[in-house]
């Protein structure tokens, strides 16, 4: 695996950085006193540098490339997150979804649909 990079400037000289972009299908449960009072579902994003989530969603897809167009199609409620689902399309890079990487060649279509 390659990790995607990300160049900063430090000193006067451009610095390669990885960057490595997670998306976790997410459950998300309110508690008070160890009671649930609500469930929800949707997506934690995440990178090196910022973070962001979704908890608006019915239900998880089972596949991940379906999750991968729902995170897609949910990133107009994203602040973080759109930003760094651009950072993958702009820089055809690869991410994990869960604990399972992807390279840019398996996912580029679900960005091309957007």
């Amino acid at each position: 695996m390659i990790a995607p990079k990300l160049l900063l400037m430090l000193d006067g000289w451009w610095t390669e950085m990885s960057n490595q972009v997670h998306i976790m299908p997410t459950i998300f449960i309110d508690a008070v006193h160890e009671r649930v009072k609500s469930k929800t579902y949707g997506f934690r994003i995440y990178d090196d540098y910022s973070k962001d989530y979704d908890n608006t969603w019915d239900e998880i897809p089972e596949l991940d490339g379906k999750l991968l167009e729902k995170v897609i199609a949910s990133k107009d409620n994203l602040s973080e997150g759109k930003t760094i689902l651009n950072y993958i399309k702009h820089s055809q890079s690869g991410l994990f979804i869960d604990s399972k990487w992807y390279d840019w060649e398996e996912i580029k279509s679900s960005f091309e649909e957007e």
